[in-house]
Parts: structure tokens; sequence; C-alpha cells
């Protein structure tokens, strides 16, 4: 459970002690680094990754990238450190997203890689309990029945060319995940709503 408090406030107040205050104030500075540390390494990796992709611009080697950087980032979800855990996330995130584009480039974007790519999204969307990656999963599964997206000039398009199956297929995926968040925690509650709400947003277009 995480909780703000305003610990000078609370000081003021005297409903804490100023040993309580310092032991407090510690914790949270102990937090604050650990965080930023976090956060300074993952962009690091991320970096890294998109820098190796850039100079070797092969689909092989963004599978190859994504795959390491998605392989180290399960280790640490697997270890169950806390200190590392938003750098697991990132990794996970990153890791998946490199070799999904990998995948489809290399396959050329058949139902094979798609479906691949979406099984990738949403094991890792599980492991980092990232929404951002179970939204990609539904959008990835809509591409595996021809739903796609298209940009030129200051124009953005969006294609639906199965729109009775959209519509059936999503439909009964929001029902589904709606009912089954009754029955999760609530980290992965929060991933089998976002999976609703999105498979709802395709159904509505």
């Amino acid at each position: 459970m995480k909780v703000t408090l305003d610990l000078t406030k609370l000081l003021e107040q005297g409903k804490i002690s100023q040993a309580e205050f310092d032991k407090l104030g510690g914790l949270s500075a102990q937090e604050t680094g650990s965080l930023a540390f976090n956060i300074l390494i993952g962009f690091g990796v991320a970096a890294v990754s998109v820098g190796a992709v850039a100079l070797v611009p092969e689909p092989l080697t963004a599978a190859v990238v994504g795959a390491a950087v998605f392989s180290f980032g399960l280790v640490l979800v697997l270890a169950r450190s806390e200190q590392w855990a938003l750098l697991a996330q990132i990794c996970l995130c990153v890791g998946a997203l490199i070799f999904a584009g990998g995948i489809v480039a290399i396959d050329e974007g058949s139902l094979r890689a798609l479906l691949l790519v979406t099984a990738v999204f949403s094991g890792a969307a599980v492991a980092a309990r990232s929404g951002l990656l179970m939204v990609a999963a539904v959008l990835a599964l809509a591409s595996c029945i021809g739903a796609s997206t298209g940009y030129w000039h200051a124009t953005y398009e969006l294609s639906i060319t199965e729109p009775t199956l959209t519509v059936v297929l999503f439909g009964l995926l929001a029902l589904a995940t709606y009912h089954l968040s009754k029955r999760l925690k609530s980290d992965y509650e929060r991933l089998a709503l976002t999976a609703a709400r999105t498979s709802v947003f395709l159904v509505n277009f």
C-alpha cells in the first residue's frame, strides 16, 4: 500500500516525533534514489537497444536485441526484487516492442507473425503489469483480422476490413475481460479492464 504524507506538517502538528520524521524522511529519500536509478538505467537500456538496431538496421537485429532485453527484464521479474521492479518493467516493455517490430518485418506481416506478437504482448503485459502492452496486445489481435493504420502528409487512416467480425470478437472480449476483472487482484484487475476498454474502443470504430 502506498500513501502520501506531508511529514513537515505532521511534525508541526505534533502527530509524529522528530525521530519518526527523520526515519520516514530517510526511507523516502532512499526510495526516491532507487526510483531515479532504475529510470536512468532503463533509459540507458532503451538507448543502447535502439542504437544497436539503428547501426544494423535489419529485422533480425531487432528481433534478437528485443528478445535479449525482454529476457533480461523477465529474469529481474522472476527474481522478485522490489529494488529492480521498475527496471524490469522498462526492459519487458522495450524488449517486447522491439522484438515485435522485428518479427513482423521478418515474416512480412503474416498472420503467424501477428498472432505471435499478440501472444508476446499479452505475456509481457501480465509479467510487467503494463497497461500499455495490454493495449498493444488487443490492437495486435485486431490486426490479425485485417485492421490496419496508415499515414501520409497530415493525414491518418484507420482501416477496419471486417466490421462485423470486429464487433462480435471484441464485444465478446470486452465482456469476458470485464467479468474476469472482478475476480482478479488489483494489478491484474487493471490489466483486464484495460483490455475491456480497448476492445470497446475498437467496437465503436
